[in-house]
């Protein structure tokens, strides 16, 4: 009995041993920490929030962390979204770090090793590489990345005078808004491997890429080339904006001499880079075009040819004191600029008095064909194109003159390439000459010679913009447009100034074959009191088979412009001439003919004289107003109605359009309205016209039958038509009331009987 109760207490002793351990081993099983592994960690962006979100496929995770530390250091848990470096928040199981800091504080960057502490697991330790907007983790925990940075200067700086102010003026440094702007250069930086160079693709302006610099490690470095141990003796400063990436320069050029601009950067991740450098050219001012103007400074093309980039941005002086004031242009020399930026220019000469003549003369010779662009070439200079030599001005403004000789050819604001196009900005305040034997082609010509000053003075120009002497010949389409009247009293006059005329002949010109020519007398604006002639023929002649347009200025206070004024011959195709309006019933407004100009009887023509208005219709005027444009040839409309004789309008307001021999125009019955069909015809009965017209009477001079007279009206008011037949309503209306009188005074009779 005593053996049987001692095996069974052994028994339980087992059974109790054997529970023990089975309770203990769970235990220590429980104990043990659980891990996180690098692929159970998904990485997702928040773009809308600027998040990194880092989420677990242990859901149990994240409710455990109670510590997160980036490069050892530990960073805070976050309530709110996180928008800096230094904090984190944990929401709906994913841990959330800042995509950009916008405070001191770094955000999560490449090469960062972050640590979590969560209680029951392991310690999870992994790197983050950030590129290309995306962000990948890795088992790799030494800090660091293997990433190498470039930086690089891409554009030029124009070159600059001593003593030159507000070489880049900019007007809002916060926002780098600029007035004047000659810096053309932009900071470009580059992430890539260590063990690779980048490619074409790898670089971005440093403005627009993911890479932030520190600014306190970070310069722009400027160096006299020259001389690299007077540092920067310039005058100058960079000033790069964090806005567009581009790099500019502010102060006062010093020192003549060339100097290296470079910058060097550090970014967030401490990785360092120095950039290439560009050149920077300070001139003294006293340079000669003799000196600058020649290949080994110009770029040469793949034609062949070369572009000549000016420097220093002004040359006043042609050669010293001593030489001849000529200088030829290398005929290679295809290209002239005097900046690569609309509206800011180069200069060369310098402005001389109100009718000087020109000192300082720039010859083109044969085989130059030279476009001046963004130059601004002021009055003591004449520009000669010599034979085989062409000359097209862009966004250049001539303030002297140019004369095309014999063989020479002249364009501007004209694109001939592939299908051809007009541009803008280029314009003539001195004077363009074209001699005996020169071509004019495809050019929009505008002066702005009485609104823009010559030098410090004002002009006071009614000299024609354009002058022909000799045989000319125009190819394509040629617009020319006068300026406003001068402020002022002309004392030739003795009144207030006119328009600036647009064109003057002295010889021939011939308008080629579909060729086309509209001129404009300056008087657009209400500043101009008396409008400017369109054409000035000095005992001259347009011919060939081309149109004419010739519109005067308007007279705002005083007398409307001629369309064609002086002595001579009009021959061409088709011509459109039209007098400027008066807005003043006191004064004269312009003639489509002056009194001694000529047409011939093969043209086929539009006359319109100008009339007394009460204001300009501008909406229906055909004045040339917008010249970011060029005018609307559809309303300039000629019919097929030359004479066959040569006309000479004397009267005002009256054209030679004969009606075709043997028509004639039946009178209307009395008491029939008479309506014509267009406004400003009359009808009157016709003999068979013989085509020859009497200049004072506008009759056939053989048949003394009146002409069909058109008159284009500016401002135009319905009229009321007269039918001659006004008397019988009122007849008709008498008799109606006797009737009902009588009717009214029967019925009365019968209800009283």
């Amino acid at each position: 009995m005593k053996r049987m109760r001692r095996k069974c207490k052994t028994l339980l002793l087992a059974v109790l041993l054997l529970i023990a351990g089975v309770i203990i081993g769970e235990v220590n099983v429980s104990a043990a920490e659980k891990e996180i592994t690098i692929d159970s960690i998904s990485v997702k962006q928040d773009s809308f929030n600027g998040l990194w979100q880092l989420k677990f496929a242990d859901a149990n995770y994240t409710d455990a962390i109670t510590k997160i530390s980036v490069n050892d250091t530990d960073w805070e848990a976050y309530s709110f979204t996180p928008s800096m470096g230094g904090k984190y928040r944990i929401r709906d199981g994913a841990v959330e770090f800042a995509q950009k800091s916008y405070s001191q504080t770094a955000a999560l960057k490449n090469g960062d090793v972050i640590l979590i502490t969560a209680t029951g697991y392991k310690t999870l330790a992994f790197k983050v590489a950030i590129a290309d907007g995306k962000l990948i983790i890795s088992q790799d925990t030494k800090p660091g990345d293997n990433m190498k940075l470039y930086v690089r200067l891409v554009g030029s700086f124009e070159s600059a005078l001593v003593n030159q102010k507000g070489y880049d003026a900019i007007s809002g440094a916060s926002t780098n808004v600029t007035q004047n702007k000659n810096s053309d250069a932009s900071v470009e930086v580059a992430l890539v491997n260590a063990d690779q160079k980048p490619t074409k693709d790898d670089w971005k302006l440093l403005s627009e890429s993911d890479i932030r610099i520190k600014s306190k490690e970070s310069s722009v470095i400027i160096v006299n080339h020259d001389d690299a141990s007077k540092g920067n003796d310039s005058g100058m400063a960079g000033v790069y904006s964090v806005h567009d990436g581009s790099l500019t320069l502010a102060g006062t050029p010093a020192n003549a001499g060339t100097y290296d601009i470079s910058v060097s950067i550090t970014d967030e991740d401490g990785h360092t880079a120095t950039s290439n450098s560009l050149p920077f050219r300070v001139f003294s001012g006293e340079e000669t075009l003799k000196d600058q103007l020649v290949l080994s400074n110009c770029t040469k093309t793949a034609d062949g040819k070369y572009m000549y980039d000016m420097e220093p941005w002004a040359i006043k002086n042609f050669t010293d004191a001593s030489g001849d004031q000529r200088v030829t242009v290398p005929a290679d020399v295809k290209a002239w600029y005097g900046s690569h930026t609309s509206g800011t220019y180069g200069e060369l000469g310098y402005a001389v008095s109100e009718g000087t003549a020109q000192k300082q003369t720039l010859i083109l010779p044969k085989g130059c064909n030279l476009t001046l662009v963004n130059m601004d070439i002021l009055s003591s200079v004449k520009i000669i194109v010599g034979d085989g030599a062409k000359l097209t001005l862009r966004d250049s403004v001539i303030q002297g003159v140019v004369e095309v000789q014999n063989g020479g050819t002249f364009s501007m604001n004209y694109n001939d390439y592939g299908e051809g196009e007009f541009l803008n900005g280029a314009s003539i305040n001195g004077q363009l000459i074209l001699q005996d034997g020169a071509t004019l082609e495809n050019a929009k010509i505008y002066s702005n010679t009485n609104n823009i000053a010559n030098g410090s003075s004002a002009r006071h120009n009614t000299e024609p913009v354009v002058v022909v002497n000799g045989n000319v010949s125009l190819k394509g389409k040629v617009f020319v447009r006068g300026d406003e009247a001068p402020t002022g009293t002309d004392a030739a006059t003795g009144k207030s100034y006119t328009g600036q005329r647009g064109l003057k002949v002295n010889g021939t010109l011939t308008l080629e074959k579909d060729a086309v020519l509209a001129v404009f007398g300056g008087g657009k604006d209400a500043t101009t009191s008396n409008g400017g002639t369109a054409v000035e023929l000095n005992g001259g002649t347009i011919t060939g088979e081309g149109k004419l347009i010739c519109v005067g200025g308007d007279g705002h206070f005083g007398e409307g412009g001629n369309a064609v004024s002086g002595t001579g011959m009009i021959s061409v195709a088709n011509a459109y001439l039209e007098g400027g309006a008066s807005v003043s019933k006191s004064s004269t407004p312009g003639k489509a003919l002056g009194d001694n100009v000529k047409l011939a009887g093969t043209t086929n023509r539009n006359l319109i004289d100008g009339e007394n208005v009460n204001d300009i219709d501008y909406d229906n005027d055909t004045y040339w107003r917008d010249i970011l444009t060029v005018p609307n040839l559809s309303l300039y409309p000629v019919d097929a109605n030359a004479p066959g004789e040569t006309t000479e309008p004397e009267k005002p307001g009256e054209t030679t359009e004969p009606e075709k021999p043997g028509e004639t125009t039946e009178p209307e019955k009395p008491g029939e309205a008479t309506e014509p069909e267009k406004p400003g015809e009359t009808t009157e009965p016709e003999k068979p016209s013989s085509g020859e017209i009497d200049s004072n009477t506008g009759k056939d001079k053989e048949n003394k039958t009146k002409t069909t007279v058109k008159i284009k009206v500016k401002s135009k008011k319905n009229a009321s038509v007269k039918t001659g037949d006004s008397s019988k309503p009122i007849l008709w209306a008498v008799l109606m009331l006797i009737a009902i009188a009588g009717i009214t005074r029967i019925l009365l009779l019968r209800k009283k009987n």
